[in-house]
């Protein structure tokens, strides 16, 4: 699952000043409500002119969170909030259709970056090599 619209270093310093728990790293795939802003076009004009969000030169994995639970209910929540298509396999590997094929594929996450300052860490969510 990709999106055009990524944070700026305004939207970083904005989420630092104020504490929240999502991590808003400049250059990451920004998202109002844990869902693409391509699904807000009101939301994300309005933060294009406020300098919060800009377009990515390409599009960039959209799914991404931080760690205050196990990877892998995170990933789940991302999921359900987004209506993806997931299952757990028996040998505990998650499976979902984040490429929007139709086919779920093995995914897994990855490590983005860690804010010093607030010590958040961002992760990603990718098809499993």
């Amino acid at each position: 699952m990709k999106t055009k619209y990524v944070y700026t270093e305004k939207a970083e310093q904005i989420a630092r000043d104020n504490n929240l728990q999502e991590y808003r790293k400049a250059g990451t795939a920004a998202s109002f409500a844990y869902q693409p802003l391509e699904e807000s076009p009101i939301t994300a004009r309005a933060w294009l002119e406020a300098g919060i969000i800009e377009e990515a030169p390409e599009p960039v994995n959209f799914l991404t969170f931080t760690f205050t639970k196990t990877p892998a209910a995170h990933m789940i929540k991302l999921f359900n909030e987004n209506h993806i298509k997931w299952y757990n396999s028996p040998y505990f590997s998650i499976y979902a259709d984040i490429n929007q094929t139709g086919e779920p594929v093995r995914v897994d996450n990855y490590f983005i970056g860690r804010d010093e300052i607030t010590g958040l860490v961002l992760h990603g969510i990718k098809e499993a090599e």
